[in-house]
């Protein structure tokens, strides 16, 4: 990846040209391969690979803004791992572990197809739906697989449901890590298992 400027761009014609930080040379890119939230401006800083187009000249692919520091994905690495922690080395109920991992892998399959269907100009799952998701505990999951595929970033609103959603499970997490938490966890547990035992 290298980094430069944008120098000039002009959206009628759906291109511009980039001045890479090492080089006065200026590079093309497409409007098609940019990626981000706002269209290209002048001066803008910006990341991007080097490909080459049919005629053999060298071209701006991938164009993007740098990506910011994501608190998001340093909560939700950190909740993993305390999860991780308490349900293998302290003997932490193992349903709300399962619970987790399911969840989320279910969202990272939903984000890849979101993905891909970014890739081919399809619809993809609808922000209130990917609130819902986050809300029952898939969060983690959204957020990982956002910065790793460089989904595009929602508005401030989705964000701060976003922020919402990791303070609770953030508090749920601390409250059951308490004896009474742990107790009420159990008694929980004991009524499903009850209660399946009458069904079957």
């Amino acid at each position: 990846m290298f980094k430069g400027k944008i120098f000039e761009f002009d959206s009628e014609l759906g291109y511009g040209y980039i001045v890479p930080e090492l080089s006065k040379v200026r590079i093309r890119f497409y409007a098609d391969d940019y990626i981000g939230e706002e269209p290209p401006a002048l001066n803008q800083q910006v990341v991007f690979s080097v490909d080459e187009d049919r005629n053999g000249n060298h071209k701006a692919v991938n164009v993007e803004p740098p990506r910011e520091f994501d608190l998001f994905l340093i909560v939700a690495v950190t909740f993993s791992l305390i999860l991780l922690l308490t349900v293998t080395l302290f003997g932490y109920s193992i349903w709300i572990g399962t619970y987790y991992s399911t969840l989320n892998l279910l969202l990272v399959l939903v984000c890849y197809l979101d993905k891909r269907a970014l890739e081919k100009g399809d619809n993809v799952t609808s922000a209130p739906s990917h609130l819902f998701l986050a809300f029952c505990g898939g969060w983690v999951a959204q957020t990982v697989c956002g910065h790793i595929w460089k989904m595009p970033k929602r508005g401030q609103i989705y964000r701060t449901f976003m922020l919402v959603a990791v303070a609770c499970h953030g508090w749920l997490l601390s409250w059951a890590l308490t004896p009474y938490g742990e107790i009420m966890i159990k008694h929980w547990q004991l009524i499903w298992l009850h209660n399946s035992l009458i069904i079957s």
